[in-house]
């Protein structure tokens, strides 16, 4: 099953929904796998819940790469000269549900839950 660069993109959007055309400095394809470069983020959002935070000079290299009709592998390599000592890496590989009766199920996000729980602790 032949995947084109437009379907990539969507499911790269819809995987990590802070890309934007804004954001993303350069947009190319390598083969099988779109590789996005992230910067000129705010600095005011963290990674995660744990309370990783990023800065205004963070910078993202993503790679998306199709491994198969069903299988997008992600990698992630961030860099902060601000924060980190040296870049690091995440990765994941993200499936396509084949079951007869699979569904996506609604995500209801509350508005600034994040910012009422967590706010407190964002770096000064």
């Amino acid at each position: 099953m032949a995947i084109s660069v437009k379907q990539m993109m969507e499911a790269a959007n819809a995987a990590v929904p802070r890309i934007t055309p804004a954001q993303a400095r350069e947009i190319i394809t390598k083969g099988n796998t779109l590789v996005v470069d992230v910067s000129g983020l705010n600095g005011n959002s963290w990674f995660d819940r744990s309370g990783n935070f990023q800065t205004d000079n963070t910078h993202i290299v993503e790679r998306f790469t199709l491994a198969d009709a069903d299988h997008l592998s992600y990698e992630a390599t961030i860099e902060d000269k601000t924060i980190y000592t040296r870049p690091w890496k995440i990765s994941t590989v993200f499936y396509r549900r084949k079951e007869k009766n699979a569904q996506l199920n609604e995500f209801k996000c509350v508005e600034f839950a994040e910012e009422l729980i967590y706010g407190n602790l964002r770096k000064k």
